[in-house]
């Protein structure tokens, strides 16, 4: 049976700059105290770059920790032989305790009912289970109120399965000093409280990328860095203190072109009818892989819903956004008559266009098809490829 065997195979695919995370990392690490942590966020597939390949770059450059939300995340990246410490973020279920302590996973503890299993199965183990305590301090998306905190901490201490090495919360707003300072001030009466009680919890952590950014007097001794990582400023943030680059690109290849006259309908309905004679070329790119869906968030104000609605509009009078067409050569190309389900149409009017031109995709990172082949890059040069089935293959850069 064909397999691919490089990008050379692709008519679709997801494009990762490893150099640009170099970049990115070296920023962060430059921004902070030399004794300052960074924990490197990859939970959602590292947000839709490959989780697995970023942990190993990462690693590379010497982070201290990674952080995911589930058990499963964890699991995969160990699978794949990377042993930098690793938080899991969100509660785990009885039955995943064992997995976890099996595979030096350190568990968040934002609930202290699970305490006993924890320490039954470290005990059974014979395993000393690494722990970070989640201090609920205004988000509410569970975590330990500050006396549960507390109490739990001097009973942790003096369990000898257990080893308190984090303390944690997460801001809620972090673009409201007011609130996030409230924040701020209540975790550290929980730190000051430990210190009273002589109890030295190692790493203590409060930051995501908006407070690093804003707020270095929340560094404490260890950062949570994600989307910046990545290349993507806090929404609403551009250029701010440290240069990034982004490192993610969707592409296509152009699989067939043809030509038709005014008046045309295209697609399915024949709903979008060409006004002139023009060229037209087929993605193999359609709503299975995320082109043509829009991530909803339930409007917060009368001008978020207005801002929606002029949106749709403009969409329907076929005023092309970005997120509507693809460039090639630095050409906005619109995407015209209903994307099907694996497929898309766009129309070119005079350029004459050649199949196998790449185009670029404007596309929400959030609902891409993590199933598209990943191809990771190094100066420009293609060197991994993770294909539809998850396999890795390397690609010789020589």
């Amino acid at each position: 049976m064909n397999e691919l065997k490089d990008q050379k195979d692709l008519s679709l695919w997801i494009e990762i700059d490893v150099s640009a995370l170099e970049h990115n990392f070296k920023q962060a690490k430059n921004f902070l105290n030399s004794n300052t942590n960074i924990l490197a966020v990859v939970k959602a597939d590292g947000y839709g770059a490959g989780a697995v390949e970023l942990a190993k770059v990462f690693s590379k450059l010497g982070v201290n920790y990674l952080g995911v939300d589930t058990l499963d995340e964890g699991l995969e990246l160990r699978r794949y032989g990377i042993n930098t410490p690793i938080l899991l973020f969100l509660p785990l279920t009885n039955e995943e305790i064992s997995l976890a302590i099996l595979n030096n996973l350190t568990i968040t503890i934002s609930n202290k009912n699970i305490i006993n299993k924890i320490i039954e199965e470290g005990k059974r183990l014979r395993s000393k289970v690494k722990i970070h305590l989640k201090v609920e301090t205004g988000l509410n998306n569970s975590g330990l109120k500050p006396e549960e905190a507390i109490t739990l901490a001097n009973e942790i201490s003096k369990c000898p399965y257990l080893e308190l090495e984090g303390i944690y919360t997460h801001l809620s707003s972090p673009k409201d000093s007011n609130r996030s300072n409230e924040q701020f001030i209540k975790f550290k009466k929980v730190l000051e409280r430990l210190k009273d009680n002589n109890i030295d919890i190692p790493l203590k952590h409060i930051c995501n990328s908006y407070a690093f950014l804003f707020y270095p007097e929340m560094h404490l001794n260890m950062v949570r860095l994600g989307t910046l990582l990545y290349g993507q400023f806090p929404l609403g943030i551009k250029n701010y203190k440290i240069d990034l680059k982004d490192c993610w690109k969707l592409k296509a290849k152009i699989i067939n072109i043809w030509k038709v006259e005014k008046g045309t309908p295209i697609g399915y309905g024949g709903e979008y009818i060409t006004k002139k004679s023009t060229y037209l070329g087929l993605l193999s790119i359609g709503y299975s892989h995320g082109l043509g869906l829009t991530p909803i968030a339930r409007p917060k104000s009368i001008k978020d819903l207005s801002k929606f609605i002029a949106k749709a509009i403009l969409s329907y009078l076929k005023f092309y956004s970005l997120e509507e067409s693809v460039i090639l050569e630095g050409r906005k190309i619109p995407i015209v008559g209903r994307i099907g389900m694996q497929y898309s149409i766009i129309e070119f009017g005079d350029i004459i266009p050649k199949i196998g031109d790449i185009v670029e995709i404007n596309i929400h990172r959030s609902i891409v098809n993590s199933r598209i082949p990943h191809l990771y890059i190094y100066n420009g040069k293609p060197y991994k490829l993770r294909t539809i089935d998850g396999r890795y293959i390397d690609i010789n850069i020589s």
